[in-house]
């Protein structure tokens, strides 16, 4: 069976095509907001053949997909970062498509989705304000065949960086991580992710999941995924008839009963230093194991008590000040007013007007002494 896309205004139809299916059937699963619903699709193609195969096949799609997403959900510690962006025609519009799709698969994946709101478009000034957290970059853009092979040079003209700009999790030279699914084209020239990753998400997970950590499943071979800083030609497929996609992905392989994840790129690789140094939390270079002298401990011990004596006796001389709100004097009148008759507030860009925290008497030396001995203790 061949799926070689005609232009909608194609007046010549395959004469060799058993079924034609328009437009309308692609649109509708891409519409679909999860990986497996989409794969579940099969089922439609199946009746039209009489193959009786969907019922397997999807079977094994699901198991090792959640096989997979199992495996991820075992790691805890630091999220990689991923954001998934396309750039429109004129580089300074920047969306992502399908985002309903791709957050699921991303959640799927155990990392923390950064993605555009739906329907939204963003310039580049705001983009390049959005996306500096972010540890892998996937560039979902619509290319021409001018636009072939898309290079690192192409994505610097539509994103305006290049892979060596500074304040960017995912540049860092040969060593970024900017990834399009066009690593696999079909021998008319068309990318075969379009036409094949629907109905093999688990495939395509395992893909996304070699990025993270190459060393999960070593006989792993990328398949969708190039990296486009350091890869420049995709991998060409041969024709549908003799090309066995999903013969060597439907047995098992794809989720070894060995396997344990846990990212071992860029920030996360051996010596980087940005990951999370355990499952209980904390960065790496700030143990909360490490000891404090206890003389040091004492010392700070003294000084918060000395500090707090010092305010109180202050306060009973009356040589502190009343403190009061922001936007305001006690008794006026308005919001200023109302405000002014609480003591702390928290200031975000000017606009809110919340406690910070509850009142507290100065004049309760008792209650400051205990609260600051035992934040002193917590350093010991």
């Amino acid at each position: 069976m061949s799926t070689n896309p005609i232009p909608y205004n194609s007046t010549a139809l395959p004469d060799t095509a058993d079924v034609l299916f328009g437009p309308t059937i692609s649109n509708l699963i891409n519409s679909e907001a999860t990986p497996l619903a989409r794969a579940e699709w099969i089922f439609f193609f199946d009746s039209f053949f009489g193959l009786r195969k969907a019922p397997t096949i999807f079977n094994n799609i699901t198991q090792q997909y959640n096989c997979l997403r199992s495996k991820l959900a075992e790691y805890v510690g630091d999220d990689p970062v991923v954001t998934v962006i396309s750039a429109s025609d004129t580089p300074s519009n920047y969306s992502t498509p399908n985002r309903n799709y791709w957050y699921q698969l991303l959640i799927d994946l155990n990392v923390k989705p950064l993605l555009i709101n739906n329907d939204s478009i963003i310039p580049l000034a705001v983009l390049t304000e959005f996306i500096p957290t972010a540890d892998i970059f996937i560039d979902t853009s619509t290319i021409t065949a001018n636009d072939r092979p898309y290079t690192i040079l192409q994505w610097t003209k539509r994103y305006g960086l290049t892979k060596t700009s500074p304040g960017y999790n995912f540049l860092d030279g040969d060593l970024s991580n900017i990834l399009r699914t066009d690593g696999r084209t079909l021998p008319n020239g068309y990318d075969d992710f379009p036409q094949s990753a629907n109905v093999q998400p688990e495939l395509f997970l395992a893909d996304l999941l070699y990025r993270l950590d190459a060393t999960f499943n070593p006989a792993f071979t990328p398949y969708w995924l190039r990296n486009v800083a350091v890869d420049i030609a995709a991998a060409v497929n041969p024709p549908c008839e003799n090309n066995a996609t999903f013969v060597p992905y439907l047995n098992g392989k794809l989720c070894p009963d060995s396997a344990v994840y846990a990212p071992s790129f860029g920030r996360f690789a051996a010596g980087a230093g940005g990951a999370s140094s355990s499952a209980s939390g904390g960065s790496a270079g700030q143990s909360r194991n490490a000891s404090v002298p206890i003389a040091v401990s004492l010392a700070a011990i003294i000084a918060v008590a000395a500090a707090v004596a010092g305010v109180v006796y202050l306060k009973k001389r009356g040589a502190l000040p009343t403190l009061r709100g922001v936007g305001g004097t006690a008794g006026g009148s308005g919001s200023g007013g109302g405000r002014a008759q609480r003591k702390f507030y928290r200031m975000e860009n000017g606009a809110r007007d919340e406690p910070l925290i509850e009142n507290v008497s100065l004049q309760d030396a008792s209650t400051w002494w205990v609260a600051c001995v035992i934040v002193a203790l917590g350093l010991l």
